[in-house]
């Protein structure tokens, strides 16, 4: 039994994600017992399924629908949160994708809280019931910040001058009537917190504008902001070392009067997105939009397009076994007055997206265990391959 149309509009709970770069809206659905994608959707994509025997789809109107076709383990991206599951090929009439219980069930135990009609990954804050509860013990780490300078911790920022350097004194920049008005207010605010406060120094700078920050260099900060964008990621060999970690980070916070921004917290993760890699407790593999990025990738028409399309590839040619030769021939069109299309070199390029595309998924080493190192050698080049257990961790030329 399911539920796939006639859905009323109001509060529905719906996520924006990616599928072959391409965006789509699914809805949560806990009156679907599985889940089920658009069959438009999937001709229009191109996206391979499978037949079976076939099922009954009961809808809300009371219709029954069969279904005869599903696609295993399709991968959805929802910012960076990567959904794979299977799904059950149906027309549907006002989404794209339908998640059920077969999703949900397959979560676990969590606490959902959103206050977006149409969410994104990033609005929807979902938490097992157990971070839950240790971050409700630590609520204040994820309240508003108080006005003020924060506690003393026993070390005083300073800039020491060499003798005899001159005062750096800029001209002030001009700004439009609005920006003065905003920048005026920022200076009020930073002024009422106390974090800067009416300088006399005969340094000066003047306001630098970069989208909505500010940067007012003309008052002396009492205590300079710090916002930490990118922590500490680690994986617990157990769900308790977890909590435990998550404990005592939290505790520390908060005794030190550190806060954090709820909706750049994420806990419990399985695995994380870092720098276009996708790293989980044992492996590490390419992000997926980065491998549709190089398919998608037209046929360059000048040198920097080139540097471009080589830029990328080398950034993860640890995960290409012999980069170093199957590249040359287009770096060496990337010299001067070098650049010329040819059917060789355009066969290179579709060789090189073709090997970049099927990038495998490689170890995470364990440094308790041996490494086999195997290396090659020819007239073309040198390489080698890091290994554990018979699985790659590296490749090098």
């Amino acid at each position: 039994m399911a539920t796939l149309s006639s859905y009323p509009k109001f509060h529905a709970f719906r996520l924006k994600g990616t599928l072959k770069g391409k965006q789509v809206m699914s809805l949560v659905d806990t009156g679907a017992t599985h889940n089920f994608i658009d069959q438009k959707l999937v001709e229009r994509r191109g996206l391979q399924y499978e037949e079976f025997g076939s099922f009954g789809v009961k809808v809300a109107d009371g219709a029954v629908l069969g279904c005869t076709k599903w696609i295993p383990q399709l991968s959805i991206q929802m910012g960076d949160y990567t959904l794979t599951d299977d799904f059950y090929v149906l027309p549907l009439e006002d989404y794209d994708v339908v998640l059920g219980m077969q999703w949900l069930q397959g979560i676990g135990h969590y606490i959902i809280d959103t206050t977006s009609k149409t969410p994104t990954p990033q609005d929807v804050r979902v938490f097992h019931v157990d971070i839950q509860l240790v971050m409700d013990r630590h609520g204040r780490v994820f309240g508003d910040i108080p006005s003020g300078v924060p506690p003393d911790r026993g070390f005083e920022h300073g800039i020491e001058m060499e003798d005899g350097a001159k005062p750096v004194i800029t001209t002030p920049y001009r700004h439009p009537r609005a920006y003065k008005d905003e920048i005026e207010k920022t200076i009020h605010e930073l002024l009422d917190m106390g974090f800067i406060r009416p300088s006399s120094s005969p340094f000066a700078s003047s306001v630098v504008l970069v989208t909505i920050r500010y940067v007012y260099e003309q008052r002396m900060y009492t205590r300079l902001p710090f916002v930490v964008t990118m922590g500490t990621m680690s994986f617990c060999h157990t769900w308790d070392d977890h909590l435990r970690h998550v404990e005592e980070v939290l505790s520390i916070m908060e005794s030190q009067s550190l806060f954090a921004k709820l909706s750049k917290c994420e806990f419990g993760l399985r695995e994380v997105l870092y720098l276009g890699h996708v790293i989980s407790a044992d492996e590490v593999k390419v992000h997926e939009e980065k491998i549709q990025a190089i398919r998608d990738w037209p046929r360059p028409q000048n040198i920097t397009e080139l540097r471009g399309f080589l830029g990328l590839c080398a950034y993860y040619r640890r995960f290409v076994r012999g980069f170093s030769q199957l590249a040359p021939p287009l770096t060496d069109l990337t010299k001067k007055v070098a650049f010329r299309r040819t059917e060789q070199a355009q066969g290179v390029f579709d060789r090189l997206k073709e090997v970049m595309s099927t990038c495998p998924v490689l170890a995470l080493p364990d440094f308790s265990q041996p490494f086999v190192l195997e290396c090659d050698a020819s007239g073309l080049g040198i390489g080698s391959m890091l290994m554990q257990n018979r699985h790659p961790i590296a490749y090098e030329s």
